[in-house]
């Protein structure tokens, strides 16, 4: 597979987490209180939106293309053991935010989904017809504002974006409207996808070094994603404390 790798995914993918780790640095700053910022105001939470929807949308094209050139058994195997690792890091998450940060939740993040959204897709993906899953985004997207209108008091409808409205979520990706972002992502995939091709969209990456880095940062996304948060908490408290000290 990796020999077959496209470009142009890994370098949207950097641009997307160079975009996530700023986003948590802003959000890190007013989780230890460093500075007057609202991480849920404008611009931010745009930013942090539009890092997390191109991550989803080129997850559903990785999927896809994966799809194409794999055989079958070896394409579930492979769905199989990357949801199961996500799964195991999402629960590290879940359960270290349950412990040292109570003021926020974390019960069904990004890594959450993308952990169930790929197995999500394999229900559809082998009847071949990416106009399907098209159809599939549209609808989750109409369906959206009435679903996310219901109330309810208990967690039981969570990966569907129903939830109580007093329990504060820092990272939150449910089904609607995220699962419609992947499924975009999959028909993209599978419309786009040619055999020996270097990039999907058509864009190939120039060599210039900034290119290169982000390339080089979008192969290593989840690595980067699991190492960001530990590193940036890490380096605003040293810094509090110094300059407590100072």
């Amino acid at each position: 597979m990796q020999k077959n790798r496209l470009v142009d995914i890994d370098f949207y993918k950097g641009i997307a987490i160079f975009l996530v780790v700023f986003y948590h640095f802003i959000f890190d700053l007013c989780l230890l209180k460093l500075a007057p910022i609202d991480p849920l105001a404008l611009p931010w939470i745009a930013i942090g939106r539009i890092a997390a929807s191109t991550f989803i949308l080129l997850a559903g094209t990785v999927f896809a293309t994966s799809f194409l050139v794999m055989d079958t058994r070896k394409f579930i195997v492979r769905v199989l053991q990357r949801s199961l690792k996500l799964l195991a890091f999402a629960t590290i998450i879940t359960l270290s935010f349950y412990t040292f940060e109570q003021r926020w939740s974390v019960l069904f993040g990004i890594l959450h989904f993308l952990a169930v959204a790929p197995l999500c897709a394999s229900i559809f993906i082998f009847f071949k017809r990416k106009w399907l899953f098209l159809v599939l985004a549209l609808g989750i997207f109409l369906f959206t504002p009435m679903v996310t209108e219901i109330e309810v008091d208990h967690l039981w409808l969570i990966t569907f974006g129903i939830i109580p409205n007093n329990i504060p979520f820092s990272d939150y990706f449910p089904f609607f409207p995220w699962l419609g972002i992947y499924f975009s992502g999959v028909f993209l995939g599978l419309a786009l996808y040619k055999p020996n091709a270097r990039a999907l969209f058509g864009y190939t990456p120039s060599n210039h070094r900034i290119t290169r880095f982000l390339t080089l940062c979008g192969k290593y996304t989840l690595t980067i994603y699991l190492l960001h948060q530990p590193i940036l908490l890490a380096i605003l408290y040293l810094y509090n404390a110094l300059y407590k000290v100072l």
